[in-house]
């Protein structure tokens, strides 16, 4: 029972990291978008955009690969830095393969970024911290303070090398990313709970076996410190995407508050509505298109 224990509250540190994450990582895009991002053809803007040219890479790729596992065509994988929108997308065009029912591969895809992202930053940390360190300070209890464990994985890190500072802006860079966009978001975080449920089924399934049974010994020896480094990775992003979301919120507010216009104390009077004549609609047609009936769709 101990090691279930042990289990399940390194899986409910994991889950609420995650959803930190996610509303770190949306105010880390917001801010540095409201400050360097728009317009988009400043010094500023090109800056944000290659800045998030790391993190978008493995967010619009999380979804064509999970797109096309699930059967569908990828006809064009599109990152921020082509995208005149600045968001990046990815197009399907019809199905090779229906083995996974529409609704399933939606929600599956729109959960990718996040697992990507979490993925992308375990492979980060493994060449930023040592493995034997990550165990003795990834404590397993949730009602710690997030930012005393924080601090301590910051301490960890090997600050005199300058390769640090190049893994730390990719950590930046994909946690500003991981978060599901907003059509995404709606179906992301119902999956992840569901996701934290079933990890929770399976585990209830493994500890069901006496101890000393080779599945339990197993899955001991495996789940327990694979969750321990999820949190750590989890645990540097949140300590660096909370912090520069602090940077760069401040000159944001700074710079609303400056440039606000005060209201004015009488409103301005409105014109009069003009009346016109009513047109005659022209009679309805068609529509046609070149498009088979499972046209593109982008995610």
């Amino acid at each position: 029972m101990v090691a279930m224990q042990l289990y399940l509250k390194l899986l409910a540190a994991a889950t609420v990291e995650a959803l930190l994450l996610c509303a770190l990582s949306r105010l880390l895009f917001l801010a540095g978008y409201r400050l360097f991002g728009s317009p988009r053809h400043t010094t500023g803007g090109w800056l944000w955009h290659l800045f998030r040219a790391p993190g978008n890479l493995v967010h619009e790729m999380s979804h064509a690969v999970v797109l096309f596992a699930t059967g569908y065509r990828v006809k064009r994988v599109r990152l921020s830095l082509r995208d005149p929108r600045g968001r990046g997308e990815v197009v399907v065009y019809g199905r090779w393969l229906r083995l996974v029912p529409d609704k399933w591969a939606w929600a599956l895809a729109s959960m990718s970024p996040l697992v990507a992202g979490i993925a992308t930053l375990l492979l980060l940390m493994h060449y930023l911290i040592e493995p034997g360190a990550v165990g003795a300070f990834a404590a397993p209890s949730v009602g710690e303070a997030l930012v005393a464990r924080a601090f301590a994985v910051l301490s960890r890190i090997p600050w005199s090398h300058w390769p640090t500072y190049v893994i730390l802006f990719l950590v930046l860079s994909v946690g500003s990313e991981l978060s599901p966009s907003d059509r995404d978001v709606r179906t992301a975080l119902p999956r992840l709970a569901a996701a934290a449920a079933l990890a929770c089924m399976v585990g209830a399934a493994f500890y069901i076996a006496p101890p000393g049974a080779p599945a339990r010994t197993w899955f001991d020896a495996t789940a327990l410190p694979t969750l321990r480094r999820i949190i750590t990775a989890q645990e540097l992003a949140l300590a660096l995407c909370g912090a520069t979301s602090l940077l760069l919120l401040t000159p944001v507010l700074l710079r609303d508050a400056l440039t606000a216009q005060p209201a004015s104390q009488y409103p301005r009077p409105r014109k009069p509505a003009r009346t016109s004549r009513p047109r005659r609609s022209p009679p309805a047609r068609a529509a046609t298109s070149n498009c088979p009936p499972h046209g593109p769709h982008k995610a």
